[in-house]
């Protein structure tokens, strides 16, 4: 008798059939339908080939309550714990950036720590009301930035010809701010689009989640219990 092929099955052929018949047999699980090789006899055995099926694997389901180790967060939440920690940096860096505004002699920037202290503090303590509120500041900075921009270029070509006498000066003058705007336009931009994603973010994970997620982000031996 022939050794046993790997991924065959052995069928013995039943009572009553010869070679040539065609019989049904149960194949690791499947009804199949084989005919009996030609010179066999009852009792005699051979080897069928079962169909091949591909493999679904099962989508894990986590019920109410179960236990699960923070390694299994999710990829958007562990992104939201990750943009967490860069939204402090950030806030950090717009305080810095507002304090040179103000230093520059432009103190309604006061106002404007407002949007980058709840920001830092919202992202500190998961509070998303708070980060809207970062969102809505960094926002109106960009727009402030491009207004600011448009007036002064409109008053430089409208008053360039009455500082002819200064023009050399008057000129290097716009040229320096419109540097200085452009670069701080940029961060800026960068700072409200990204504030933004961390907020769409939180939400999307959830105040409670992000807290209890946040509570373990060190991996370390501790559980999460899925809400």
């Amino acid at each position: 008798m022939a050794a046993l092929v790997p991924g065959k099955v052995e069928v013995t052929v039943p009572p009553g059939v010869s070679g040539g018949d065609t019989i049904n047999v149960n194949a690791a699980g499947q009804l199949i339908s084989c005919r009996v090789p030609d010179g066999l006899r009852e009792g005699d055995k051979f080897q069928v080939q079962p169909a091949t099926q591909p493999v679904v694997q099962p989508i894990p389901v986590v019920p109410e309550g179960v236990v699960v180790a923070p390694g299994d967060m999710l990829p958007h939440e562990k992104a939201c714990l990750d943009m967490r920690y860069s939204t402090r940096i950030i806030a950090i860096v717009d305080v810095v950036l507002t304090l040179i505004n103000l230093w520059a002699g432009g103190f309604w920037f006061l106002v404007c720590l407002i949007g980058a202290i709840c920001g830092f503090i919202g992202a500190h303590i998961y509070n998303s009301c708070l980060v809207l509120v970062y969102v809505v500041f960094a926002w109106v900075w960009v727009a402030g930035l491009i207004l600011n921009i448009i007036v002064v270029t409109i008053f430089f070509f409208a008053n360039r010809h009455e500082f002819s006498w200064v023009e050399g000066s008057f000129t290097a003058w716009y040229i320096a701010f419109m540097v200085w705007s452009l670069i701080l336009l940029v961060v800026r931009v960068y700072i409200a689009g990204f504030v933004h994603k961390f907020f769409n973010a939180l939400q999307s994970v959830g105040d409670d989640r992000a807290k209890e997620l946040g509570e373990h982000s060190n991996y370390d031996q501790k559980c999460v219990v899925v809400p």
